[in-house]
């Protein structure tokens, strides 16, 4: 993280071959290569909350997505900068 790029993967669990990709339920994290955890798929509550959601992830395109630094640090990095987001 020390370049200011973060990666983050989600890897399907099952092994089976009778679900879309998109309609799993049970996904593998990974933050950088490594594996951070699990998540799960829920159902949105409302088409306007589905909106909600796409409208902050507009930025962020299936299989590789980059968020840009909001600025540029001291040191010449580009960080998130807690609080500030």
């Amino acid at each position: 993280m020390d370049s200011g790029v973060v990666k983050i993967a989600l890897e399907s669990e099952s092994r089976s071959q009778r679900r879309k990709l998109l309609e799993e339920h049970v996904w593998a994290v990974y933050c950088n290569g490594r594996k951070s955890g699990y998540s799960i798929r829920r159902k949105h509550s409302s088409e306007e909350d589905w909106h909600l959601l796409m409208e902050l992830l507009r930025g962020v395109s299936m299989g590789a997505g980059v968020l840009p630094a909001l600025e540029e640090s001291p040191d010449g990095e580009n960080d998130l900068h807690a609080g500030k987001i």
